[in-house]
């Protein structure tokens, strides 16, 4: 039997099982393999038997029963292997720039441990499946079980210097409550990524109350860090009361330097951990969206704003978006000094643009609506608009809990000229073929990310008369921003029928957005480690 884990971490290992796969099916091999992995893989060597968990107990076993076990850089991994193989383990550490890890510290650990004895690893070399081969055909044996012992002790102080070595570094800690697609996580990537280019001496760990992890997102980040779920709970109610326990309990293990919470329901629970565990990090709470109107849509409004006035006071700093939420937050309480408007980028790590766009008549769709189908960002609002202009063709991306009352009010009001696409990693493609974006949103961070991306990438936004986002547009608020649908359409119209001044428009503001990118990130940056 060969034995495969790669252990719990949601990165595809493609290059390793690839190889696997083929070594095993050109040396018509009849033996059982047994793979473990989050990731699924489609084998074609029939003698495969796949498992995305095993317990504890199975692992162990396998490892004592296999010819040969395979196991990724894993610390935990490479530990148990050693102890419980038969044989000696092949170790085949996740590389970064196979996007099989959001870093190379595997490579680092077994780099360090390449010497020992009993272990067997294969590096990323031009020879690797034929050195993966060799080493399965031919396993190596422990040829003086006595000494695993002092195998493992030397194993274990090889761990423990790298460790410490990690740990050393100062740790700054971001929370939130997931890392899906979105403003938000985007904005997290940008940080993390810009901290490692400035201050490689930090070590970002990011904490999330959900286990909701997108892989597009991951495969953004160009840095090291750490990241941790919490615990899963049953229920929302139950899951935010362990919250803050998960957070108090890294606080007191990271000390970080710095933490940064982005949102009402994280920071809640970042002040509650901070004084639980009774570190002296600066906390800085990152609110990226109107809070009053965002208060008043969610479960418990009354309670969440009180929660609010009575926690982000003792946060260290308090970072708005705009004057007008600069604003809405002194009203709940926080003294002005704590409060820094530090308005939204361009985002890098979605927006990697050699040049900008500019409009232009020649493109495929003529409205675009792009964002989560819900309720702040008013969907319905967007096919009120397209039922009434049939002539233009419109694409509207986005997924969420207003799906299924989408589809149906495009299937019932007959909307024959909107194009729905759920999920695409082809967004640019969409900026780029389309004219006006339309945003539809009840209330906004701002300058919304979709909008700064639209503009530089050629497509006009229009916008509602939110308190949010028009002051972004005052230059050109009659040409964008609309107070009613019937207004949205007049817009439209102008806007694709002047197509020199929308070219102008599409100019001045990409030209705003690019010069005030830079800064505005390292002003958060700045924020978090001075």
């Amino acid at each position: 039997m060969i034995f495969i884990t790669v252990g719990t971490t949601m990165f595809p290992f493609t290059r390793l099982f690839a190889a696997i796969d083929k070594i095993l099916i050109d040396l018509h091999s009849k033996e059982t393999l047994i793979i473990q992995s989050p990731v699924p893989y489609s084998f074609n060597y029939p003698h495969t038997k796949t498992f995305t968990d095993l317990p504890f107990n199975k692992i162990i076993s396998n490892y004592r029963k296999s010819r040969i076990s395979l196991v990724h850089g894993g610390l935990g991994s490479i530990y148990l292997a050693t102890k419980y193989c038969r044989n000696k383990p092949i170790i085949i550490p996740r590389y970064q720039k196979f996007n099989e890890h959001t870093n190379n510290n595997q490579v680092d650990y077994c780099q360090i441990i390449k010497h020992q004895t009993n272990t067997s690893i294969v590096f990323d070399t031009p020879k690797f499946s034929h050195q993966l081969q060799d080493k399965i055909q031919h396993p190596a044996l422990i040829k003086n079980r006595s000494r695993q012992q002092t195998h493992q002790s030397t194993l274990i102080t090889n761990l423990t210097k790298y460790t410490d070595n990690i740990f050393n570094q100062k740790n700054i800690v971001i929370v939130f409550n997931r890392l899906i697609v979105g403003g938000v996580e985007i904005k997290i990537v940008d940080i993390i990524n810009k901290l490692f280019q400035l201050h490689p001496q930090y070590h970002v760990s990011l904490l999330l109350r959900d286990k909701n992890v997108s892989p597009i997102i991951l495969s953004k980040i160009n840095a090291p860090f750490t990241l941790i779920s919490s615990p899963k709970a049953f229920g929302k109610i139950s899951r935010n009361i362990i919250f803050p326990f998960f957070l108090s309990f890294h606080f007191l293990r990271l000390r970080p330097v710095a933490v940064l919470s982005f949102m009402d329901i994280s920071s809640i629970a970042s002040v509650i951990a901070k004084r639980i565990s009774n570190i002296k990090s600066k906390l800085i709470i990152s609110e990226d969206i109107n809070i009053i109107k965002h208060l008043k849509t969610r479960p418990f409004p009354k309670f969440r704003k009180f929660l609010v006035s009575r926690f982000y006071p003792h946060a260290s700093k308090i970072i708005a978006l705009t004057n007008h939420n600069f604003d809405n937050l002194v009203k709940l309480g926080i003294t002005p000094q704590k409060i820094s408007v530090i308005p939204n980028w361009l985002p890098y790590a979605t927006s990697n643009l050699s040049k900008t766009s500019t409009f232009t008549k020649e493109k495929k769709y003529d409205l675009l609506f792009i964002g989560r189908l819900d309720q702040q960002k008013n969907p319905m609002a967007f096919l009120k608009i397209c039922k009434k202009m049939p002539n233009k063709k419109a694409v509207m991306i986005g997924t969420g809990p207003f799906l299924s009352h989408v589809i149906k009010k495009i299937d019932k009001s007959n909307i024959k000229n909107v194009t729905l696409v759920e999920k695409t990693d082809k967004i640019h493609q969409y900026y780029q073929q389309s004219k006006i974006l339309v945003s539809t949103s009840r209330y906004e961070g701002c300058p919304p990310l979709i909008v700064l991306e639209a503009i530089v990438y050629g497509c006009l936004p229009i916008v509602p008369d939110i308190s949010d986002i028009n002051w972004y547009f005052d230059k050109f608020q009659n040409q964008l921003v609309y107070k009613n649908i019937d207004e949205a359409i007049q817009k439209i119209n102008y806007l694709i029928k002047n197509n020199a001044l929308s070219s102008d428009i599409t100019k001045y503001y990409s030209k705003l957005i690019l010069s005030e990118r830079k800064n505005n990130l390292l002003s958060l940056i700045n924020q978090i480690t001075n």
